[in-house]
């Protein structure tokens, strides 16, 4: 199994830590009209360091099929 290392404390990572955040588009999450989005936020076990925040694809594939159902049930 290949093994990574962090690039801060240089520590091998054999796993990391996931969060659940939210990304919104544009600097002001609150003003209304701008998307946002469903994030995850990867971390470091031993330092904690961000080590890359990023869409997440399971809430985005379920967004997805939500939206062609209900685009479905509109048009029937």
């Amino acid at each position: 199994m290949s093994m990574g290392q962090c690039p801060h404390c240089q520590k091998s990572l054999t796993y990391v830590i996931i969060e659940a955040t939210d990304i919104h588009e544009g600097s002001l999450p609150v003003v209304t009209g701008r998307r946002m989005f469903k994030g995850a936020s990867y971390f470091c076990p031993s330092c904690h360091a961000v080590l890359h925040v990023g869409l997440d694809p399971l809430a985005l594939k379920e967004d997805i099929a939500d939206a062609v159902v209900k685009r479905l049930r509109k048009d029937s």
